[in-house]
């Protein structure tokens, strides 16, 4: 299946930087706020914002260092150092998981530092949007198998929950480095594994440290993807967007059919458009994005239109 699509691209040549690797984006109205990979201490930013979306020459548009260039010094650790995923929490505030820098800075998650966890390998972070007694809170990839964290955003307060798979299910990923937040459900799936695992938030979202308990949650395992997942997205209707690396392709599962290969739809087959997927995206108008390595000029290709069904619960 081949859908052609076209896209432009931002022009990040005002930042001077060395061909720059965007990893992942974040929507709010006509802005996006760009992760950008650190490769080297002489790389002046991390975290930009841009206009959205993108636009060919000569339409108007621009790109700057976010919130501003002077809070983005390598080794200061008050400032964003590796800045790689970010998501809204549903009040305009701008969630920003920051991996730190070499051994001298910690990770965090905005202003939040998370002490005790490895540099580097943090991956995903989600905003819960449902706005909680407690506060709003925050879920971010951990590098050790089966666990998850949670960070409670108003005291900056975080905890790790253990997962468990039911009996006689595969094992949880060596690394969840994906997750797709719709409900009260919590996607979890890994670049390195075809398994898919769901979470059921709403004992999550009333627990506490002290209520929690062991702090274990069991997980359901929802069965095997196509194949190792790039990027991972849910739509408010149930459609679970994934692409896949080997076969240059993006496609869908309704999640309220059963995890198999004739419950999914091919949106887009191609090589030239999806040479590597490092995110999938849903915009304002919950048409399907993927950011992809810059290719013909462009950095987000679309994939498709939403597919109106039943709103998850």
């Amino acid at each position: 299946v081949l859908i052609l699509s076209s896209a432009s691209a931002w022009d990040l040549s005002p930042l001077h930087l060395e061909s720059p690797v965007v990893s992942h984006v974040t929507l709010f109205g006509s802005r996006a706020i760009l992760s950008l990979i650190r490769q080297h201490a002489h790389q002046e930013y991390s975290l930009v914002e841009a206009t959205w979306p993108e636009r060919p020459k000569p339409f108007p548009s621009y790109v700057r260092p976010f919130p501003n260039k002077e809070i983005q010094t390598v080794g200061n650790c008050s400032h964003v150092q590796m800045a790689v995923s970010s998501d809204y929490d549903g009040l305009s505030h701008l969630l920003v998981l920051d991996t730190g820098w070499l051994d001298v800075c910690p990770p965090k998650v905005d202003h939040y530092e998370l002490s005790g966890v490895a540099r580097g390998r943090l991956t995903a972070l989600v905003a819960d949007t449902v706005t909680l007694p407690l506060g709003s809170r925050a879920y971010v990839a951990e590098p050790r198998p089966g666990v998850l964290a949670v960070l409670n955003l108003p005291s900056g307060r975080w905890r790790e929950v253990s997962l468990r798979p039911p009996p006689l299910t595969p094992p949880l990923s060596p690394s969840v480095s994906l997750l797709a937040l719709a409900g009260t459900h919590l996607y979890l799936a890994s670049h390195h594994s075809d398994t898919l695992f769901r979470l059921n938030l709403t004992d999550l979202r009333i627990s506490t440290p002290s209520s929690a308990g062991d702090n274990s949650l069991e997980v359901k395992f929802e069965g095997s993807l196509l194949g190792a997942p790039r990027g991972l997205v849910v739509d408010p209707w149930g459609s679970l967007y994934y692409c896949l690396a080997r076969d240059y392709a993006c496609v869908s599962w309704n999640t309220h059919r059963p995890l198999r290969a004739e419950s999914h739809h091919v949106l887009l087959q191609s090589a030239q458009l999806l040479p590597e997927v490092h995110q999938l995206f849903l915009d304002l108008q919950k048409q399907l994005w993927a950011l992809t390595e810059s290719n013909n000029g462009s950095h987000c290709v679309h994939i498709s239109k939403p597919t109106i069904g039943y709103p998850l619960s």
